[in-house]
């Protein structure tokens, strides 16, 4: 049976002024519109990756997975001026970026993701996403231009050693979107400059999110004196011991005899709210 047969019987059974015949008609013409690609057995990894790759560039933002003992502590962050401007899901008139410092060690990293889960939660309207961590560790600027244009679901034009050319290119493709965008651990301003160079780059409604250890390289940037600043603190001695708990025990609050043990060891409170130090004292402990 043809397809103009099926949709004749269609139109006698429905009647040829049904939604559902026009909607089918719809498809059909665009189905015809679509450019086919051939596939060869041997190209057949490669075109799977594309489909892979083009599909999920289409898909919502997904959440990051964070541990449950990682976010002790970091719900009473949410109360500072700063990170509740930023979270504001009515303040969409205009492109928003929060700058979150301190030293390493002291959960940037966590609260970013935990921030990051918080927004796609609220927000279904974000089209593209890319969380791009440990840039300091990452020495070419061009590949992180070309890895943020890949997580944001574009392909790169320009020559990877274009710096200049790949920045032009991030606006014009993105520019266009409604992007939220983490770039982790920054510690040179051309990284910065060359990924986010400016608040004209993107559109209304678009969030990007630094974390740094060197928050004076933000005064290099060409539009500083917008960036929302945001300095982390270390954990209060309540919170310290919490965390402490989750990682050691895997609970809030162990049995007393264990309690006791984590309340007198000195080397809580040297960690002096840093959880990076009191995940390693849970380590020296068991090796005790």
């Amino acid at each position: 049976m043809t397809y103009g047969e099926a949709f004749s019987q269609h139109e006698e059974r429905l009647g040829k002024e049904s939604d559902k015949i026009e909607t089918w008609q719809s498809a059909m013409r665009g189905l015809c519109e679509l450019i086919g690609i051939e596939c060869h057995k041997k190209y057949e990894t490669k075109l799977i990756q594309m489909i892979i790759k083009d599909v999920s560039a289409r898909l919502p933002p997904l959440h990051l997975q964070i541990k449950e003992e990682a976010i002790v502590g970091l719900d009473s962050r949410f109360d500072e001026e700063e990170v509740k401007l930023f979270l504001d899901k009515g303040n969409n008139d205009a492109v928003h970026m929060l700058a979150i410092h301190g030293p390493p060690g002291i959960s940037k990293i966590t609260f970013v993701a935990y921030i990051y889960n918080i927004i796609i939660s609220n927000d279904d309207q974000y089209t593209a996403a890319s969380f791009i961590s440990n840039i300091r560790e990452k020495s070419k600027v061009k590949d992180l231009q070309s890895m943020l244009l890949a997580e944001m679901g574009e392909k790169r034009e320009s020559s990877e050693g274009d710096t200049n050319n790949g920045a032009q290119e991030i606006i014009r493709k993105l520019g266009v979107k409604k992007v939220l965008l983490v770039l982790d651990d920054v510690d040179k301003i051309e990284q910065l400059k060359s990924l986010a160079g400016g608040f004209n780059w993107f559109g209304l409604g678009r969030r990007i999110i630094i974390t740094t250890r060197h928050p004076t390289l933000l005064n290099r940037h060409r539009d500083h004196d917008k960036i929302k600043r945001y300095k982390m603190s270390e954990l209060n001695p309540e919170d310290s011991l919490k965390l402490f708990y989750q990682y050691a025990f895997g609970e809030s609050q162990p049995e007393e005899n264990f309690a006791n043990f984590a309340t007198r060891y000195s080397g809580i409170k040297y960690c002096k709210g840093f959880s990076l130090g009191l995940k390693s004292t849970r380590q020296q402990i068991e090796r005790l």
